[in-house]
C-alpha cells in the first residue's frame, strides 16, 4: 500500500483524493510518511515523531479522504496527532438508507519543476486499515497532455461526486488536468481499460451484464442472487473463490454447476498455529478480502474487473462502488493463467 503512494522519482505530491469504506486512525497516521517522505507503512512511527509531525502538518492542504460516515476505527490508546488530520477526513452518508459508500480509490497528483505533471489512480479492494486479509490492487500512472481523454470522464465524475460533499483548494485545476491524463496500463492489457464509478450519475455495475464462456469470481462476501447472475452469464464454467463461512450460507442449488473454493484454514489461522506455543505477538486472521472478476470470451480476449464490489446484492444493485476494468489478449492475462496461479498446475 505504502509503495503505491510514494511519488515517482523526482516528483512531489501536490494533491491526493482518496475514498474508503472504513478508516483506521493509526493507519491514517502512517499515510503522510509515504506521501511526503517516500517510506512504506511499516516504520516505527513512535521513534520518528519529528518526521511524522512534519508530514502530518502538510496534509490539510493536500489530502482529502472520504469515507462511510460512522466507519472510523478509534484505537484504544489516544494520540493527540489524530486531531491534526481531522481537516483531511470527510464522512459521507448516502441519501438512501440501504446504500453504502464502499469504494476504495486514490487519485494523486504529482508535480515536478522541469517535467510534465503526473497523476496516479490506485484502485483497491482494501480499506484504509491495517487489516491482514488478502487483497488486490492496481494502479495506473499517466502524464497530463493537451487533449481531453474520453476514458477519464467516469473517473472525473466520481471525483466531482466526492467534491459535492466537501471541496478543496485547487479542485477545479485538479479536475481539469485529470481530464487530460493519458494513463498507461500494466503489460498484457494493451492500454485497454475503463473506470466504473458504480452508483453515481446513473453508472451501474458492469459485472451484472458481462458475459463469457468461463468466469472466475473472487469475493469474500457472496449472495445467492449474485452468484446465480454470474452463473447465467458464464455459459461453460464458473469458478468461485470465497470465504468458507460465507459460502456455507449459500443455498445448495446455488452451487450446482459451480466449482467453489475457499482459502485454506492453514492460511486463515496460520499465525495463531505458528505462534500458539510461545504466545508472542497479536495473533490475527489472514482471510480473503480481494474482489476480482475475470471473464473469458470465445476468443482469446479476457476481461478483468477489480475493486471494491463483492458478489452481493448490495454491490450489484445499490452501493456506491468503484471498479477498474482491463481487457487484453496476452498470455499473462488469460483466465487459465490465473486459474493455474490460484490452484496449481495439476488442477483441471
Amino acid at each position: 500500500y505504502g509503495t503505491m503512494l510514494i511519488p515517482p522519482s523526482g516528483y512531489r505530491l501536490a494533491k491526493a483524493v482518496a475514498a474508503t469504506y472504513s478508516l483506521d486512525l493509526n493507519t491514517l497516521l502512517s499515510i503522510p510518511v509515504a506521501l511526503f517522505f517516500s517510506q512504506t507503512l511499516e516504520g516505527n512511527f513512535e521513534t520518528e515523531r519529528v518526521q511524522l509531525l512534519d508530514a502530518i502538518q502538510r496534509c490539510p492542504d493536500v489530502l482529502r479522504i472520504y469515507h462511510q460516515q460512522g466507519k472510523i476505527h478509534v484505537p484504544r490508546k489516544h494520540n493527540r496527532l489524530y486531531g491534526l488530520l481531522e481537516p483531511c477526513v470527510v464522512g459521507i452518508l448516502p441519501d438512501n438508507a440501504h446504500t453504502t459508500f464502499h469504494p476504495k480509490v486514490w487519485v494523486l497528483r504529482y508535480e515536478h519543476d522541469e517535467a510534465p505533471t503526473k497523476y496516479r489512480v490506485i484502485v483497491l479492494s482494501r480499506n484504509l486499515t491495517y487489516d491482514r486479509s488478502w487483497d488486490i490492487a492496481a494502479h495506473l500512472d499517466g502524464e497530463v497532455t493537451v487533449k481531453r481523454q474520453q476514458k477519464n470522464q467516469p473517473l472525473v465524475s466520481f471525483v466531482k461526486h466526492l467534491l459535492s460533499f466537501e471541496s478543496f483548494d485547487g479542485d477545479k485545476r485538479f479536475l481539469a488536468d485529470l481530464r487530460k491524463v493519458e494513463f498507461q496500463t500494466p503489460g498484457g492489457f494493451n492500454n485497454n481499460f475503463s473506470f466504473h464509478p458504480i452508483g453515481i450519475d446513473g453508472h451501474t455495475n458492469p459485472i451484472v451484464t458481462q458475459v463469457g464462456s468461463r468466469a472466475i469470481c473472487i469475493s469474500p462476501f457472496v449472495h445467492d442472487e449474485s452468484i446465480n447472475t454470474l452463473c447465467e452469464n458464464s455459459s461453460d464454467e464458473l469458478l468461485l473463490f470465497g470465504c468458507r463461512e460465507e459460502m456455507r450460507r449459500l443455498k445448495p442449488e446455488t452451487l450446482e454447476g459451480v466449482r467453489a473454493f475457499c482459502i485454506s484454514d492453514l492460511v486463515v489461522d496460520g499465525e495463531s498455529i505458528e505462534e500458539g506455543e510461545d504466545g508472542e505477538g497479536e495473533q490475527l486472521q489472514q482471510n480473503l478480502h480481494a474482489k476480482l472478476y475475470v471473464f473469458q470470451g470465445d476468443s482469446s480476449r479476457t476481461i478483468w474487473f477489480l475493486g471494491s464490489a463483492n458478489a452481493t446484492k448490495a454491490a450489484f444493485d445499490r452501493n456506491i462502488e468503484f471498479l477498474l476494468e482491463f481487457r487484453g489478449c496476452g498470455a499473462a492475462v488469460q483466465l487459465d493463467r490465473l486459474k493455474e496461479e490460484l490452484l496449481g498446475k495439476d488442477e483441471k
